[in-house]
């Protein structure tokens, strides 16, 4: 296990090509985040599992699943995927893109987020089809989230429990569509 913390991009651009793009970090196996922020730097992604902080985080090449936490982030830069997998998902969020177990905690984005698919997130795009119990608490979103299917002012879709969070931006999909949480599989909110 690893730990990133205090790290700031600030008005940058960030491109990538492939699966897992991040303004901090394209792709973590199993770690802990901490208090880093992307301020005013654009991720586009052409691909999926894109994300203001992380693409993707938690499980390894053997497809492993690792708890990893995400924590006190924040985005205020554009998040933006023009790619989607067979599914037509494409797992972009906030802070984080695909995250397969663990916890997204006291996390906030203030950038627009949008993808051309489905799993789009304020906070959180989308679950991995591994995936454990992923906890999303004390979350903010104030961006514009915009996608296909399962569009969500904090959670695109997921496995777990939302606590504690608040949406106060405009979302718009054309499918399963919520101010907190577009899809909801196994899930508690409160």
């Amino acid at each position: 296990s690893h730990t990133i913390q205090n790290l700031t991009v600030k008005d940058s651009y960030i491109f990538g090509n492939d699966m897992g793009v991040g303004g901090i970090v394209g792709a973590l196996r199993s770690s802990e985040i901490v208090n880093c922020h992307n301020i005013n730097t654009m991720v586009i992604g052409n691909a999926t599992n894109v994300g203001g902080i992380v693409g993707q985080i938690g499980v390894n090449k053997e497809s492993k699943v690792i708890d990893s936490t995400v924590k006190n982030c924040t985005n205020s830069g554009k998040v933006e995927t023009t790619g989607a997998d067979d599914n037509n998902k494409s797992a972009v969020g906030g802070i984080v893109g695909l995250l397969v177990s663990g916890s997204i905690l006291d996390c906030s984005n203030f950038g627009a987020v949008s993808g051309i698919g489905g799993c789009v997130g304020g906070v959180f795009g989308s679950a991995h089809k591994l995936s454990n119990i992923v906890n999303i608490e004390r979350c903010i979103n104030k961006g514009e989230i915009s996608g296909d299917f399962d569009v969500g002012g904090i959670v695109g879709t997921s496995k777990g429990q939302i606590r504690s969070c608040c949406n106060e931006g405009q979302v718009t999909g054309n499918e399963d569509v919520g101010g907190i949480s577009g899809g909801m599989s196994n899930e508690r909110a409160e």
